[in-house]
This record gives C-alpha cells, sequence and structure tokens, in this order.
C-alpha cells in the first residue's frame, strides 16, 4: 500500500483516472469504440442509473464466454470474475459516501483511487480476452497481475471506509459545535440543506412506492443468454413506434426462453426509448412478495416517478392529503410514451393478475403507455402479439454455441467427430422451440462416458419436460444422497460426511438447481423444476409428488441439527455479530449517530459478553470474573473497543480499563493508557492511513466514537439537541438501573424532533427512559459533562425535587464547549420542534405543551414566594440557568397525560444584603416590571410580570414560530426592549395634587397589544387560547401592581386553560380573580 500511496502522489488522481480511462479505450475495437464515445457522450446530459449501468453487455459475455475455453484459464476468469462482482458491490455504496462528504478531498482522491484500479482490471480484462487461446493458458500459469489488483482493491476500500469513519466523527463533532443561531441560519438559508431535505423527501416517497428489489431479477435473467431475432420482427417494430397507447402479449411454450426474451427487450427498450420512460418488472415464481398486484404497480412507479423530474411537493400533497384530487397525470409529466414491460405475470394468483390488468388499462386511459406482458401459448389472443416461433432461429445458435463450449472445456469428449452432427440435428429437431429442452438434453449427453451410450441417449429423448426431469433425477440419485451429509437429529459432526467440493456436485444437475454467485443464493433453474416436484403427474417417475409443507419441516430439521453442531461454539464469532447490530441500531439525530441506552442493555447481555471475552482468550476463571465487573461498570468501554475493531485487543488491555463514569476520556489519555499496554505482536496489521500512527488513528476514533455511547439517548429515533438543555422526570423504584452511579429519569417527546414510535409503541407523546450520573449541587462545575441537582426529599411540593440535567459536548481534545440553555424563548431545539409540527400536523399537541409549560412556571413561582416571601430575597427571571428548569408529570386525571416543565427560583434569590445595582441591571431589559406612581413592586408582583412577558414571547413562538418572535421583538424595539412604554397624563384628573400639571406613567406597549390582537384575531387558533391571550393581556401584563394578579392566583388559572378542550368551541374559563 505504502507503493500504491507513493505512485499516487505523482499526478492528482482525477487525472491519473482519465489517463486509465484513455488507455482502456485504446484496447477495444473500433465497434467497441464507438459503442464507448457514444456512452461518454450520453453521460455528459444523463448519467446512468443502476439499470443503464447493465446495458454494455459485449465485453461480459465475451469475459464469460471466454472463461470455459481453457482448464487452466478458467480458475483465472473465474478469479478476474470474482474482482468485478466485488467491484460491483462496492461502487454504488462508495457513490452514496461520496454524495454525503463531497467536500473531503482525501476522500475524493481515495475514490479516484479506487476506481483507477476497476478501470485498469477491466482494460487487463479486454486484454487478455484478446489473446490467442495458446497466450492465454501461458499467461493465466505465470501471471500474478489479479493478486494484485485485488491487494489494490482491499487497500483502498479499507482506507475509504477508515476516512468515512473519521469523518462522520468529525461531522458530529463539528455539527455539535454550531449555536442555535448558525442552526437556524443554516436550516433556513443553506441550498445544501435544502438539497438534503428533498433528496430524503424524494427516497421516502420512492419508499412508499415499494422498497422491493425489481432490479436482481432483471439481471438474472439478463445473465442467461442473449437473443436478437426480436428486434428485426415486426410486429415488435410496430408496436415500438406506436403513439398511442397500445398492449402487446409476448406468447412462448413452457421453456420456450421468454423470461430471457423479455430481459434483452428490456435493454433495446431502454437504449432506444427516451430516458425514463421505461419501467420494469419480472415477476418470481418463488418470491411471494412479487406476485402481488401492490408489489408489480409500486415497482412499476418507482422507477417511473425516481427518474422523472417530479415535484415533490405535489406528490406528497397527493400521498398525504385525503382530499387531494386523484389525477395521474398530476404526478408525471407528460412524455411523448411511456414503456411498461411485464414478465410471469401468469404466476400471479387469478385475482391479482386480474387487478393489475385492469389498473394497466386504466392507466392507459390517462397517458400514452405501451405494455408488453409475457404469457404462455395458452392465452388468449385477444391484442398484439409477439409469439415466440418453434423453429426460433436462435435455438440452433444456442446450440451451435454451447457444443463448442462444453467440447472446447472437455466437458463433452467424443471419439468420431461425426457424432456432434447427429447431437445437433437430433437437439434442434427435438427442442421445439424450448430452450429449457435442450439445456436439460445437452447436460444429460455430457454424462455419457462412450459413443455408444451418447448415441442410445439420442435414440431415447424424452418429449416433454416432465420426461427430462426424471431422466436428470435418475442420473443424479445416487450422488444425491451421498451428498446428504446431514443427518436430521444426529448432532455429531463427522468430518468424512463433509462434501468436499460442492460445485462438484452439484455440476450434473446443475440444471435443475443453479447458484447466483452475486447473490449467494441457491434456486431452481425454471419455475417448471419446482411444479415436476409438486405436482402429480402421469410419468412414471412422478406418481409421489412432493408436499412441500413436509419438505419444509424436513430441511428445518436439517437446519436446526446443522446449527446445533458442537464445532459451531468455536468458529462462530460473536464480536463480530455485535459490531454489525451496533451499526444497525445506531440512530441518526440532529447531531450525528448515537448508540441508545437501550440498545446497549439488549446486545451486552451477560452471556453475551461471556462469549466475546472467551473469544478474546480468556480462561474460564478469568471470564466468571470479569464478566459480572464488565455489564456492571465497564460496558461502554467494552462496546466501544468492540464497535472499532479492536476485539482482539481486549485481553491485552482490560487491566487499563477506567471505569464507564471517567468518560469521555481524550486522545492523550487513551494513548497514555493503552499504547504501552498493547503489544504489538499480537495486533493485526492494518492497511489504510499508512503514513500515520495505528495507534494514535485508533485513539482519535476511540475519541470520535465515545461520543455516540456518552449521549443520554433513551430508544431509537429519539434524541435531542445536544446544544439545548433536556428536562426530567426521576424514575422512583426503577426494577433495574443502569448502573451503580447513575440514575433512571424520563424525558418529554417535546425536545425531540417529533419521533416516530419505537418499536411500534403508540404513544409517543409519553416520556423515554435516560440514565443519567448524579451529581450534588456543590459538584456542579464546568469540568461536569452531565449536570444533575437532587431536592431534599422531605421538601414540598415534590416536583421540583426532580432531575434536571444538560449535556454539554467536548471538543476533539476534551475541552468543554458552553451550555446553551433552550428553554424558553429562543433556540434550534423548540425551533425545530416547532417547525416539525407544521410538517408532521402535531401543531395542536405542541399547544398543549405549551400550555402546559406556562402553568407549570407559574405553580414554581407561587411554591417560591409562598416558601420565601419572609426571606425579603428578589427574583431574577434573567437568571434562569439549567438547574432551575424542572420536569414534572401529571398524575391527575384531567391532565391528558401531559407533562410540564417547572421553574425552580430558589438558586436565583438574590439575597436583600446585596449591592442595589445587582438587582437593577437585571431588569434593565425586556422584562422590566414598570413603575406605577407611587406603588411599589414586591418580588412577587416583578416575577408575576415577567413571566407574563415571557408567556406571551412563549406563545408567540408556539402559535406563529421563531421568524415571527423575531418580528415581534424587533416592532418592540429589539428584544431587550421592554414590554411596556411611558405616557403623560394629566394629574388633576388622576386627583393627585402632591404632582405637577403633568404626570409620567406607563402603558402595556402599543406593539404588543397589537401582536395580542393579532394573535387573537387567528383564524385557524382555538378559542381557549383567544381566551389566554386575553387574560394576559388584561390580569398578568397589568401596568397597575392592583390589577396584576398573584403568583399562585396565575398558575390556578393557567390550570384551566391547560384542561380546556382544545378541540370545541367553549366560553372563557371562570377565572379566580
Amino acid at each position: 500500500m505504502t507503493d500504491t500511496l507513493a505512485n499516487a502522489s505523482k499526478l492528482k488522481p482525477e487525472i491519473r483516472l482519465a489517463r486509465a480511462v484513455s488507455a482502456f479505450k485504446a484496447v477495444l475495437t473500433a465497434e467497441h469504440k464507438g459503442t464507448f464515445d457514444t456512452s461518454i457522450l450520453n453521460l455528459q446530459y444523463h448519467p446512468p442509473n443502476a439499470t443503464e449501468a447493465m446495458l454494455w453487455p459485449p465485453f461480459y459475455e465475451r469475459l464469460a464466454s471466454s472463461a470455459t475455453m481453457l482448464s487452466q484459464g478458467a480458475s483465472y476468469l473465474e478469479k478476474m470474475s470474482l474482482l468485478f462482482m466485488q467491484a460491483g458491490r462496492n461502487a454504488p455504496r462508495y457513490e452514496d459516501m461520496a454524495l454525503l462528504y463531497p467536500r473531503s478531498k482525501r476522500l475524493q482522491d481515495g475514490f479516484c483511487e479506487y476506481f483507477i484500479v476497476v478501470v485498469n482490471l477491466c482494460q487487463h480484462a479486454v486484454e487478455f480476452i484478446q489473446k490467442s487461446t495458446i497466450s492465454r493458458m501461458m499467461l493465466a500459469m505465470t501471471d500474478s497481475s489479479l493478486s494484485s489488483f485485488e491487494k489494490d482493491l482491499q487497500q483502498w476500500s479499507v482506507f475509504i471506509m477508515e476516512e468515512v469513519a473519521l469523518l462522520s466523527g468529525q461531522s458530529a463533532e463539528e455539527e455539535a459545535k454550531e449555536n442555535s443561531r448558525f442552526r437556524k441560519v443554516m436550516v433556513r438559508f443553506s441550498t445544501f440543506n435544502e438539497h438534503q431535505r428533498k433528496l430524503a423527501r424524494k427516497i421516502r416517497l420512492l419508499d412508499t412506492c415499494s422498497t422491493y428489489d425489481y432490479q436482481t431479477p432483471w439481471k438474472q435473467a439478463r445473465k442467461q443468454g442473449t437473443t436478437t431475432w426480436f428486434a428485426s420482427n415486426a410486429e415488435y417494430q410496430t408496436w415500438r413506434e406506436q403513439i398511442s397507447s397500445s398492449s402487446m402479449l409476448c406468447i412462448g411454450k413452457l421453456g420456450s426462453g421468454k423470461t430471457t426474451l423479455i430481459a434483452n427487450m428490456v435493454d433495446d427498450l431502454i437504449r432506444l426509448a427516451p430516458s425514463g420512460s421505461v419501467a420494469y418488472f419480472f415477476c418470481r415464481y418463488d418470491v411471494s412478495e412479487s406476485l402481488t398486484a401492490r408489489t408489480i404497480l409500486g415497482c412499476l412507479a418507482r422507477q417511473l416517478l425516481g427518474q422523472q423530474p417530479v415535484d415533490l411537493t405535489n406528490v406528497e400533497w397527493f400521498f398525504y392529503d385525503p382530499l387531494a384530487h386523484r389525477d395521474e397525470q398530476f404526478i408525471l409529466p407528460t412524455a411523448p410514451v411511456y414503456i411498461l414491460v411485464l414478465d410471469g405475470l401468469y404466476e400471479c394468483p387469478e385475482s391479482e393478475q386480474q387487478t393489475t390488468i385492469e389498473l394497466l388499462h386504466q392507466l392507459q386511459q390517462h397517458f400514452k403507455i405501451l405494455i408488453c406482458l409475457s404469457f404462455r401459448k395458452d392465452t388468449e389472443n385477444h391484442v398484439k402479439t409477439l409469439t415466440i416461433p418453434e423453429n426460433n432461429p436462435d435455438i440452433e445458435a444456442y446450440i451451435d454455441a454451447e457444443l463448442r463450449e462444453r467440447l472446447e472445456s472437455d466437458r463433452l469428449c467424443v471419439g468420431d467427430p461425426a457424432i456432434i452432427l447427429s447431437i445437433q440435428h437430433a437437439l434442434v429437431t427435438g427442442a421445439q422451440g424450448m430452450f429449457l429442452w435442450a439445456s436439460l438434453l445437452l447436460d444429460c449427453i455430457c454424462v455419457e462416458q462412450t459413443d455408444e451410450g451418447i448415441l442410445q441417449a439420442l435414440d431415447s429423448l424424452p418429449q416433454s419436460l416432465s420426461e427430462t426431469f426424471t431422466r436428470v433425477l435418475q442420473q443424479a440419485i445416487k450422488e444425491l444422497c451421498e451428498a446428504l451429509s446431514v443427518v436430521a437429529g444426529d448432532t455429531k459432526w463427522e468430518s468424512a460426511r463433509q462434501i468436499n467440493n460442492i460445485h462438484a456436485a452439484l455440476s450434473s444437475r446443475k440444471c435443475l438447481i443453479i447458484i447466483d454467485e452475486e447473490e449467494q443464493t441457491v434456486r431452481f433453474a425454471h419455475h417448471s423444476v419446482k411444479q415436476y416436484f409438486i405436482a402429480q403427474g402421469d410419468e412414471p417417475g412422478n406418481t409421489n409428488p412432493i408436499n412441500p409443507d413436509e419438505a419444509n419441516k424436513e430441511m428445518g430439521r436439517i437446519i436446526l441439527t446443522y446449527l446445533n453442531y458442537g464445532i459451531f461454539d468455536r468458529q462462530l464469532r460473536i464480536t463480530g455479530w455485535l459490531q454489525y447490530e451496533l451499526q444497525r441500531r445506531r440512530v441518526t439525530g440532529l447531531d450525528g449517530d448515537f448508540i441508545p441506552v437501550d440498545a446497549l442493555n439488549q446486545l451486552f447481555r451477560y452471556n453475551v459478553v461471556r462469549k466475546a471475552l472467551e473469544e478474546s482468550r480468556f480462561d474460564e476463571r478469568e471470564v466468571a470474573q470479569l464478566s459480572g465487573d464488565i455489564c456492571m461498570r465497564h460496558l461502554q468501554w467494552f462496546a466501544i473497543l468492540i464497535d472499532i475493531g479492536l476485539a482482539d485487543c481486549i485481553r491485552d488491555t482490560f487491566q487499563a480499563w477506567p471505569k464507564d463514569r471517567d468518560l469521555p476520556i481524550s486522545r492523550v489519555q487513551f494513548l497514555e493508557k493503552f499504547k504501552s499496554k498493547i503489544s504489538q505482536t499480537t495486533v493485526p496489521p492494518t492497511v489504510g492511513l499508512m503514513e500515520t500512527d495505528r495507534w494514535e488513528k485508533l485513539a482519535e476514533l476511540f475519541c470520535l466514537r465515545q461520543r455516540e455511547y456518552l449521549v443520554p439517548i433513551l430508544k431509537e429515533g429519539q434524541h435531542y439537541d445536544s446544544n439545548g438543555v433536556m428536562p426530567f422526570l426521576r424514575i422512583e423504584n426503577p426494577i433495574c438501573n443502569y448502573d451503580n452511579e447513575s440514575l433512571l429519569v424520563i424525558g418529554h417527546s417535546a425536545h425531540y424532533t417529533n419521533p416516530p414510535a419505537y418499536r411500534g409503541a403508540e404513544k409517543v407523546d409519553g416520556g423515554y427512559r435516560i440514565a443519567l450520573r448524579s451529581l450534588h449541587r456543590y459538584e456542579i462545575g464546568p469540568e461536569d459533562q452531565f449536570l444533575i441537582s437532587r431536592g431534599d426529599p422531605i421538601t414540598d411540593p415534590f416536583h421540583l425535587l426532580q432531575a434536571v440535567a444538560s449535556y454539554r459536548p467536548r471538543g476533539q481534545g476534551g475541552t468543554v464547549q458552553p451550555i446553551h440553555l433552550v428553554f424558553p424563548l429562543s433556540g434550534a431545539n423548540l425551533d425545530d420542534v416547532w417547525r416539525q409540527s407544521l410538517v408532521t400536523g402535531r401543531v395542536q399537541p405542541l399547544l398543549r405543551w405549551s400550555l402546559a409549560q406556562m402553568a407549570g412556571l407559574a405553580k414554581a413561582l407561587a411554591f417560591v414566594i409562598r416558601k420565601n416571601r419572609e426571606e425579603r430575597g428578589i427574583v431574577s427571571l434573567r437568571q434562569i440557568t439549567p438547574r432551575n428548569i424542572q420536569w414534572f408529570k401529571h398524575l391527575t386525571i384531567h391532565s391528558y397525560g401531559w407533562g410540564t416543565l417547572h421553574l425552580d427560583l430558589r438558586p436565583m434569590i438574590v439575597p436583600s444584603e446585596a449591592p442595589v445595582g445587582a438587582f437593577e441591571v437585571a431588569y434593565r431589559a425586556a422584562y422590566e416590571v414598570p413603575v406605577w406612581g407611587t406603588m411599589t413592586d414586591d418580588a412577587e408582583g416583578r416575577c408575576v410580570w415577567s413571566l407574563g412577558c415571557i408567556c406571551f414571547e412563549f406563545l408567540i413562538w408556539a402559535v406563529m414560530g421563531t421568524t415571527y418572535l423575531q418580528r415581534f421583538r424587533e416592532a418592540r424595539g429589539g428584544a431587550n426592549a421592554p414590554f411596556h412604554s411611558k405616557i403623560v397624563l394629566d394629574a388633576s384628573k388622576l386627583g393627585d395634587s402632591s404632582r405637577s400639571d403633568h404626570y409620567e406613567a406607563f402603558e402595556l406597549s402599543p406593539e404588543v397589544c397589537r401582536w395580542g390582537r393579532k394573535l387573537e384575531g387567528g383564524s385557524e387558533l382555538q378559542l381557549p387560547v383567544r381566551h389566554l391571550i386575553k387574560y394576559l393581556l388584561a390580569m398578568v401584563l397589568a401596568v397597575n401592581p392592583a390589577d396584576r394578579v398573584s403568583a399562585g392566583e396565575l398558575a390556578s388559572d393557567l390550570g384551566k386553560f391547560v384542561s380546556a378542550d382544545l378541540n370545541t368551541e367553549q366560553p372563557e374559563p371562570e377565572m379566580d380573580v
């Protein structure tokens, strides 16, 4: 890899990639160069999709046909084919990664390097198949270039995956540092984020159509062979050139190659028709999902919507609005003609066939659609048909090619060359248009060892497919008995029973069973094979058909026996499974990916930890000693080490493990603890970032990955912004605590971005479990990541004693980042909740939650004022910190299951002996209370006014959103402008003889009144909320302290508004005023 990287640094990767493509083009034939140039020209205007990438088959067909021309070259070309298959699996993933990280120069260079190797491999393959047979045999025995290609592909793959892992962690860390102002700017103005949202919306809508894999059946059918006769057929050409809706049936007898014909037809149509106008579907007899009208039409719709410039807003409205006009033309753009190709519809149940045909017919009434369906020969001929002829010219070519290939590969051995003509004549005459029959009989003939045996086989050729299946099974029955090495119920492993060469065991019956190496599946070669086994027939060999249910049960017994072999206790590695599950159970949040606490506890159970330790070379005594300790104190460490691929180093590092409570750990601390503990000889060599020390990269990766395990997230799909504060409710008497030093609490869903239900739970508005580290109040300081405040358990009321916590992200080097308060006026978290509520139609629950928060704060204020009335303290609401916000879940019948945020003002009380300016400065801002005449406000009156200002702004945010809240502040004179304004009154009218003729007083700001009327006049606003606005303006934001309600009255009145039904029109609640 070092040499590769050194050579790669001479020129820019994109330049060398262009050179590699030019070199590949130079070795092509003149015909293929023209096709290549045309493809490159088309790419400038239309990037290829997964379907179009399969439409340049000449090179791959020659590669496949050449693979069997020589015995030595066969294994060489098989290895080359595996390399292409590996590259084909990775390329789509790498393309997606490139879209996720377009700004990473290192990652983009890694992609270029990977595809340089792929292009060079293609050039090598073309040069190989252009050589003579002798040259290929010599090259196959001496050339080691494939090993070099394999090594380079593997190394660049590892480089890409490691770079993506680092970028993922770095992106999450950088995103966590963004403050709420930049978040809102990015959400509102960033075109990149807009593109990401559109892409996500498009994927969601396409998945709504169907998630079935419709491409694989087409690729499998396309690899079966090539046919060209239909392209010159008059019926096909006439149908293809229609400018109005038309249908065509492709009719042929069983085994005549209808599926292969349709697969080639799709190629031809995609190549000639306008881009994005062709959709196809291949029914699979062995996949029940593919035999439903919903899947068929959903896949066709997904293909058309995915390739056309569709207005996603209109489509989303079409799907989710029950009153939307159901006009298909409203979704799809008008195109000259759409082409739908459907194979194997006759495999579907009768009702599904009827539904599919009816809906396709309805579509033809709205659009210009050409439809091609394949059916068997007994189908009624009521539309234009393309009949596969019995004297199909492609069959003769197919038999000639197969005979030549089998002779050259020594699969067919003859003494008299004249016998070949007899074989050819017998097969062409007896095939009657059935490719499957010809293929089966060729395999039967190849089994014969003498010319006499071949001639006898030709004299007694079976006349039907059923007779052919019987003959194949009779020839293979002995080998099949020997191959079935698993005896159901016998769990004792006998190595002598193991099949030495499974491919050789299947070679004599591969016409019945085929192995798809790309999909790694085994299946029947044709649906008629399965039908032969399960259907009652008249042939002597098929008098006792197989019962599918009994066959499934027997296979289940064999599988259970196989899985219970004792040897697998040592062969199956649970650490690999844990890595997979940790990756699968990650959830994507606002700040990156996270591992839910629930998922961690479900995966790393005691017996799983034991097995992982056994795999790491611990003896029984150590396993018994460490398993419980890991589950209680080191679970996060253990999970992170497995997650980043350090499972083999667990034994060498366990003595240096700190406890989970010591996380997070910095990169320097990681190296100090582990680098000296690990012997380099026990660590497998790592490929990838060769220019840096392996352990420094692992330390960096560990420090980035640990963040995913430290954020207190509850369940899958539910998270909160790490720049915000999350209020919690303590869980009393939990059945199982997370550990001995953490507190189990509940967090409210309003602080998530309206997540989907977890594991099918219906109540998405309920609380979610979180494990918090418990600290005492005096321990709260800048070095603590999790802050939690516990109150005195005997203090009344108990809701002020609940846990409060916030998450403070750390930088890459362990630097503590500032805490950002999210409640009650601004912050990306609540803003995201409001914006998301509009999208999901959850405005009413959000509004009810907002009312509950107002009532909770008022109750907390009333309690603090009552408890501290004798202390002569002054409370400033401008001093709100995370320790003051608490969550309380209602236990009353009328609370509708909602909880409340409470404000504990006790830590904010300013002693009376404090300097006068200390609290005056705090009130020189938005919530400053007006001074009315000679009357002075006490602490309670000031706090009620300030809380009224907070509730008014919070209500604007809940009803109208952050943008309008900012506009309100600007109209009022700025965020720090007071809610009142000065006025001048006539003193004589007030009856105050001690004052001059003009009296300076205060009134509620005209802008506040105007916005109040604006809120109250909202046509979609529920009546109780309108009453609340009127109440706030008249009873809470009253400049005259005598007209202002007390804290207790405010709490009681707001509680009545919370209990009001927002869905019904009802009179204004009676207030205790």
